[in-house]
């Protein structure tokens, strides 16, 4: 019996621990916390008191005496302003037979300790443990021991360097330790995931070097910093916890960075302009450091917000991030606008939100490197196939060079009615048949990968002129009109790629004149101020064919899966593809038995300095060059383009025979100005050619060396940088096109004597 009632008295002692101590007047005193012997886990705001030291300064014996209705009890909770100091006071009393050693802890945030006293029995006593910048960082927790048989008043001068909740908290120290750990945990795995992602960016830099990775490496950087700086393992310095507030701002900016394109890179990540727009953005940071914390918060969204307004979504995980890093930065705004209204976020939740944003911006670059990898690794046989039809292309251009240079030939000779009409339709037939090469090579570099834009000064009129005048026959033979409908305000000179944007406009009249028995086929070319231009194709035929619009907008088909090059659907699901590559869109209006309009737009920028590519035939008279290419109905043609110019033409079939020439004409002192090169050559190709030409020292260096292909090669190869040549030009090539070509490399060369 004597036990049972031993039992329950320890049992109503622990119980008193979270009750309150009613005086002896019966009325509530909310200030004595009662100690047990037993775990201790109290969160005791409600018997704290606390007085905003901002606009009174007290001495200690005031504080007890005269000052005590001063203190207020925190109803609800208690939140502390940004810098501004307080007191904070609380009684225990320890009625056991032991000294108990407790955790206090005041919040999850950074709080700092200007000051700890104990008054104990009418004297006040400087607490040993408290010096006077004491920090107690997120979950850290200061030590204190309650003497046995004692009663204690503990006051404590805190002030936070951003507002900040008091959560007070008691805990016997395993109960600490405990809680301790966890949250030691979560830090370092967060730790440990951001290094490991600038680690695997910086190994990424070996194989894929650019500059989204050392952004992600950066960002990683600074959520490590962040992280480390607020883990509960040491008192850091002011100056890192200060540093480290700068977090939401530099990833903010590091997510704006890599939102731009790489083309945008490509074009101005070497310019001055970069360089002087990270200056600016160096500076900005040392003057929002000296900034408050709210301040600096309302500046991290500027980045953010550009990044919805402005910049195109790469990808969901990319858009995901900065969503959870404005929902973070957006809810600390909040919290110091509206402290009474919205929960506060915890350490662990702001650190969490970085790192996943952290996490998904490198998803958004590492996924589609990786999945690019593994399809360039896996065995495809498109590839193979794309690789053959490249060569193919190749073979097939430079006869039609031949064939087409004869036509023009043989336009420009005294040919009765009849013979002109057999004439413009060999050319009819040869420029079907350039268009059907282009496809194929077009489909070769998208379905390999290696499609690249070449944005030139144009003037976009005359090449609508050059694409027209190939239809010019077979509108007068289907007796329909061609409808040219130009915009007079459209820019005269703009920088877009012509080729891919002739290959465009020429598949999608040929589809309408197709389609089209009687009526017209208009072509409309209007722009906007946005730098953007809009073409549309009308045609009064008898539209798209159902089967055909399913196949151009389902993303699901890929041109592979299109198995007659020649057809309709082919042709307009390279057009659309050729229109998204170069950054635009694709719009069909279709009526089955009235027509369709067939719209695209495209991004261009106004060429500001544009030299007209029509130099004078002069440059080129009493010029000498040489030709050399293995196909002699090529070199026929050529040459007889040369001295139709006034140029001294010769030929030869292989490298060995040019070199010698060039050395020969070079001892006469009567060199060649410009060297007309196959690339594709039996023996001695035209790379190794222009390769041995450079390091001759018995030949002119001034030759002005300019490569024939068949084949897809970049301008901005390479092979073509290291070998000395000036230009490489795609067969077929027009007598007006290569005459142009060969006069402005000419002119340049007389620009530079």
């Amino acid at each position: 019996m004597i036990r049972l009632l031993l039992s329950l008295l320890f049992f109503l002692n622990g119980i008193l621990v979270t009750l309150p101590v009613y005086s002896a007047d019966g009325t509530k005193h909310r200030t004595t916390i009662i100690l047990a012997d037993g775990p201790i886990n109290i969160e005791f705001s409600n018997f704290i008191e606390y007085l905003h030291a901002d606009a009174h300064a007290f001495s200690l014996s005031q504080l007890q005496t005269q000052t005590t209705d001063k203190f207020s009890p925190i109803q609800d909770s208690l939140v502390l302003k940004a810098n501004e100091p307080y007191w904070l006071r609380f009684h225990i009393s320890n009625p056991t037979k032991k000294v108990l050693p407790l955790a206090l802890s005041l919040s999850d945030k950074a709080v700092q300790i200007n000051g700890a006293y104990i008054y104990n029995n009418n004297q006040w006593q400087l607490y040993p443990e408290v010096n006077r910048q004491t920090l107690l960082s997120n979950y850290q927790a200061l030590v204190i021991n309650i003497q046995a048989k004692s009663e204690q008043w503990f006051y404590l001068r805190v002030k936070a360097n951003k507002t900040t909740p008091i959560t007070p908290q008691l805990r016997d120290l395993q109960h600490h330790n405990n809680a301790f750990t966890v949250v030691q945990q979560v830090y370092a795995i967060n730790v440990a995931l951001l290094v490991f992602i600038a680690l695997l960016h910086v190994a990424a830099l070996r194989f894929h070097h650019h500059v989204r990775h050392y952004i992600v490496v950066y960002m990683a950087l600074v959520g490590a910093l962040f992280a480390v700086s607020h883990s509960p393992l040491i008192n850091w310095p002011q100056w890192m916890l200060a540093a480290s507030d700068l977090s939401p701002w530099l990833v903010s900016c590091g997510l704006a960075l890599s939102s731009f394109s790489t083309a945008f890179y490509r074009r101005h990540l070497r310019t001055n302009r970069s360089w002087m727009v990270v200056m600016m953005l160096v500076l900005l940071t040392l003057f929002i450091v000296s900034l408050s914390y709210t301040a600096q918060l309302f500046i991290a969204l500027l980045p953010l917000l550009f990044i919805i307004v402005f910049s195109k979504p790469r990808s969901i995980s990319f858009i995901l991030a900065c969503l959870i890093l404005t929902s973070s930065i957006a809810w600390q705004i909040g919290y110091v606008l509206w402290p009474e209204s919205l929960v506060a976020s915890t350490g662990i939740m702001d650190i969490l939100a970085l790192s996943s944003s952290i996490l998904l911006a490198s998803f958004s670059m590492t996924l589609p490197y990786f999945k690019r990898q593994v399809r360039l690794k896996t065995p495809n046989n498109n590839i193979r196939h794309a690789q053959f039809l490249s060569k193919l292309t190749h073979e097939l251009r430079t006869p039609m060079n031949g064939v087409l240079g004869m036509e023009e030939l043989l336009l420009e000779t005294n040919l009765s009615a009849k013979q002109k009409d057999y004439v413009e339709t060999i050319g009819v037939a040869g420029e079907d048949m350039v268009r059907l090469v282009n496809r194929v090579s077009d489909y070769a570099k998208l379905l390999t990968g290696r499609f690249r834009a070449n944005n030139e000064a144009m003037n976009l009129a005359d090449i609508i002129d050059q694409i027209i005048a190939k239809f010019q026959l077979v509108i007068h033979q289907k007796n329909i009109e061609l409808v040219i409908n130009l915009d007079p305000n459209l820019p005269e000179f703009i920088e877009c790629d012509e080729k891919h944007l002739t290959s465009i406009l020429e598949n999608l009249l040929e589809h309408g004149i197709n389609r089209t028995e009687h009526g017209e086929v208009e072509l409309r070319v209007t722009w906007s101020e946005h730098q953007h231009l809009f073409f549309s194709v009308r045609d009064t035929g008898k539209g798209i064919k159902k089967e055909t619009l399913k196949t151009l907008f389902d993303d699901k088909i890929h041109l592979s899966h299109i198995h007659d090059v020649s057809s309709a659907g082919f042709s307009l699901v390279l057009s659309k593809q050729l229109i998204e590559h170069l950054g635009g869109n694709l719009f069909v209006d279709n009526q089955t038995g009235e027509g369709s309009t067939i719209s695209f737009t495209l991004p261009y920028k106004v060429a500001r300095e544009y030299k007209e590519k029509n130099p004078l035939e002069s440059l080129l008279k009493g010029l000498s060059i040489l030709i050399v290419d293995d196909n002699s109905t090529l070199r026929k043609v050529l040459q007889r383009y040369a001295k139709s110019w006034g140029m001294h033409a010769e030929t030869t079939h292989s490298g060995k025979e040019a070199l010698a020439k060039l050395r020969s004409q070079t001892n006469l002192d009567d060199p060649f100005d410009i060297i007309l090169i196959d690339q594709d050559m039996p023996i001695m190709n035209g790379f190794e050619l222009a390769r041995r030409i450079s390091n001759d020292n018995e030949i002119n260096q001034e030759l002005v060396k300019i490569m024939l292909t068949g084949l897809s090669i970049d301008q901005h190869a390479p092979e073509l940088r290291d070998t000395g040549i000036q230009q490489l030009l795609t067969k077929p090539i027009s007598a007006n096109a290569l005459k142009q070509h060969l006069a402005t490399h000419i002119e340049k060369k007389l620009e530079m004597q």
